[in-house]
């Protein structure tokens, strides 16, 4: 889009000289079908110009709009990789208990058990 605009603000900048100076240097034309040509031709440069100029700013805009949204979605990936690795771990707590030793019989007993299992020592 930001070529499509500078090409066309380029020709309609070209043109608009071009066909001035033609213009100018052809006094054999000079009749009123001449003149209505003349400056429909200008304003078709003119037009060439302003949509050139809209298309180049236009081509900025969405390029920001792009970058922003590519950084909102970066933004959402890494929050939801954190709730995936969260998630994980709570798992892999919940699935696999930790076991202690007890110091007295070396029987193995739930992390969360206050009393041996076993011999019923205070773990």
């Amino acid at each position: 889009m930001l070529v499509l605009g500078i090409m066309l603000t380029f020709s309609g900048i070209v043109g608009f000289f071009m066909f001035s100076a033609m213009s100018d240097s052809n006094d054999v034309f000079a009749s009123s079908t001449f003149d209505a040509f003349d400056n429909v031709v200008r304003a078709m440069t003119i037009g060439m110009m302003v949509l050139g100029l809209v298309f180049i700013a236009l081509s900025f805009y969405v390029k920001k709009h792009d970058e922003a949204k590519l950084a909102q979605e970066r933004a959402a990936e890494e929050e939801l990789s954190k709730k995936l690795a969260q998630n994980i771990a709570s798992a892999a707590r919940a699935a696999a208990p930790v076991k202690v030793r007890c110091r007295y019989c070396g029987a193995l007993s739930d992390e969360n058990d206050e009393k041996c299992e076993s011999c019923g020592a205070t773990l």
